[in-house]
């Protein structure tokens, strides 16, 4: 055998450190796999944030491990990875971008080892706190067999914003979609926790600006007898959850168990997003039911006592003042847009019970649509019902004309 010299023996580390540095390449390679799609804006006119949502089915049905992170034309974006199902496992990822009339982006994909160290601003804002004694406790869930904690929770649901809108969803047999307006483009429930104090309101903040009682609001999921909406009760169960919360969009539902409508027991799950930069919110129904299509429901928007109304092409709104709360003494009139997008199949005419203006639907398992809220003191925000009613084809449109989305 021959003598073991120090230069075999620096080689011999040499080539271990080779291979090591060879092997951890690789190993940062496949952690950071990369995925380029071209998106495409088919429309003539601008899409400031643009959602843009790839499914796991993306990926064959598994989403890749790792921390995802995005580049729009090179430049690095918020991404969000949403665990919809609540199975542990990443469902969506979401983005937004914005694309002028007729442009088209590349939109790189990247799963990574870390989560990435840039820090991008909160545009969004999801809540939900249980009262326990004078303390307000921030849960993600609450559910209730006796389908209410109206009174047991702090602004009586779930409430969510964006910088130009916030809601809330009622945690009873309403369900009701409430509005918040902003006056400034800005997050605010963090602090005013949907009830600004004195302080806040001499601070510009906004409020809330719609009286909604047992009425539909805007985009509210009822039920149908015929002659007016119905609220959704019984149930056995009733839960809300904050599915996700930014920085991209927030995800709220509602869940209700066994609801028996119309002689059928009716499973929901009433979903409703937010994007950041947006103001309007895309409402989506899971529903299943022994003979679901036999069922009617119907969503819409509430009248007023002073209104203007418009429909057209699957768009129902009105422009319309009346006090937002019963206090008329210290609270204003408040002038608001109510208005929702159904691209799903309707009775062919609206109709109107007592306090709505609605759009019925004959069931089926996934009944999407969309609602949005101008208010008249938003800064540089629409003066009167000509210009809010023009500004809803192309809110349709920008909708009903979605973007284009391929891989590489």
């Amino acid at each position: 055998m021959g003598k073991v010299t120090s230069a075999d023996n620096l080689n011999f580390f040499t080539m271990r450190l080779t291979f090591f540095c060879i092997g951890w390449l690789i190993t940062c390679l496949v952690s950071a796999r990369s995925y380029t799609y071209v998106v495409e804006n088919p429309s003539a006119f601008d899409r400031p944030n643009q959602p843009v949502v790839l499914t796991v089915s993306e990926w064959g049905g598994t989403m890749p491990t790792g921390y995802p992170a995005a580049e729009c034309n090179g430049k690095q974006v918020p991404v969000q990875a949403d665990d919809l199902d609540k199975d542990g496992k990443t469902d969506e990822l979401a983005l937004t971008v914005s694309m002028k009339a007729a442009e088209t982006l590349t939109l790189s994909i990247q799963f990574k080892k870390k989560p990435s160290s840039t820090v991008f601003p909160k545009r969004v804002h999801a809540q939900l706190f249980r009262k326990e004694g004078k303390e307000n406790v921030p849960v993600k869930e609450a559910s209730s067999p006796t389908g209410s904690l109206y009174n047991q929770l702090h602004h009586h649901g779930p409430a969510f914003e964006s910088e130009y809108m916030a809601y809330r969803l009622y945690f009873d047999k309403k369900q009701t979609i409430d509005v918040y307006g902003k006056k400034t483009h800005r997050l605010e429930l963090a602090e005013s926790l949907w009830y600004p104090n004195d302080d806040q309101l001499a601070r510009g903040f906004g409020d809330d600006i719609l009286l909604v009682k047992d009425y539909v609001s805007v985009g509210t999921f009822k039920g149908w007898d015929g002659q007016k909406a119905l609220h959704i009760d019984p149930v056995t169960n009733r839960t809300a959850r904050i599915v996700a919360n930014g920085p991209v969009r927030t995800v709220v539902e509602m869940v209700v168990e066994n609801w028996d409508y119309h002689g059928q027991p009716v499973q929901l799950t009433n979903r409703v997003i937010l994007y950041a930069g947006h103001r309007d919110i895309e409402v989506v129904n899971y529903l299943s039911a022994p003979d679901l299509t036999a069922l009617p429901f119907c969503t819409g928007v509430q009248t007023f006592p002073e209104m203007t109304m418009y429909e057209k092409d699957r768009v129902l709104a009105v422009w319309g003042r009346n006090w937002p709360v019963n206090d008329t003494i210290k609270y204003e009139k408040e002038t608001v847009g109510l208005a929702v997008f159904c691209p799903a199949e309707v009775q062919e005419k609206p109709v109107q019970d007592k306090f709505n203006y609605l759009y019925i639907f004959k069931g089926q398992p996934v009944i999407r649509y969309w609602a949005t809220v101008f208010w008249k003191k938003e800064e540089g925000g629409v003066q009167t019902a000509e210009a809010f009613f023009n500004q809803l084809p192309r809110w349709r449109q920008s909708l009903d004309e979605t973007i284009r989305i391929f891989r590489k």
